[in-house]
């Protein structure tokens, strides 16, 4: 009993000694030069080499292969306008204009970073998809009219926006950039 007792101890020890270092890196990681436009999250230190180590550990967690911020800007979604985390079985409306970029997509991601299987094999929109001008991308679990983007049936989601070859002015202030609103609408389930 006391033999077991000991391997239990010094397994928990060694699932502290992985885990922790890992976890303050993934909780530190929100600073690094962060900076937020309502549910949308951006830090310019992504892709470059004056990121903090805790900004490549999130990078390298999540999968991300980052250009640096003169070539591009990532901004991601967690919640929606309220606050409220993207839920996979609730309707959002994203709705927005052109964004100050040369090209830009806006991708859903399922929490484990990969993209959200559907049978249409849809998985973003982009400015020529989208074309000029205003948008609205319906997200969700059910099709609906218009501008469809998928979101699963279960779990939540991150929401992405890559913006290629960003206008200066967005490079350099990006906390004033004119980002897609996020609105649920009707009821989850």
């Amino acid at each position: 009993m006391r033999f077991v007792r000991g391997i239990i101890r010094w397994g928990l020890i060694a699932i502290a000694g992985i885990t922790a270092p890992l976890a303050f890196a993934w909780l530190t990681a929100a600073g690094d030069g962060q900076f937020a436009v309502g549910p949308w999250r951006t830090s310019l230190a992504v892709g470059s080499a004056d990121a903090a180590m805790t900004t490549r550990t999130r990078v390298a967690l999540t999968g991300l292969l980052a250009l640096g911020s003169r070539e591009t800007i990532y901004f991601n979604a967690r919640t929606d306008d309220d606050g409220r985390r993207l839920v996979a079985t609730c309707d959002y409306d994203l709705t927005g204009g052109p964004l100050g970029a040369r090209w830009w997509s806006i991708t859903a991601y399922a929490d484990d970073n990969f993209l959200i299987p559907n049978p249409l094999n849809r998985y973003s929109f982009n400015s020529k998809s989208l074309g000029p001008g205003h948008y609205t991308i319906a997200l969700g679990p059910r099709k609906r009219a218009g501008n469809w983007l998928p979101t699963g049936e279960h779990g939540g989601y991150t929401l992405s926006i890559r913006l290629y070859n960003p206008d200066p002015e967005l490079a350099h202030a990006p906390d004033r950039a004119a980002l897609p609103s996020i609105k649920r609408v009707g009821v989850c389930g």
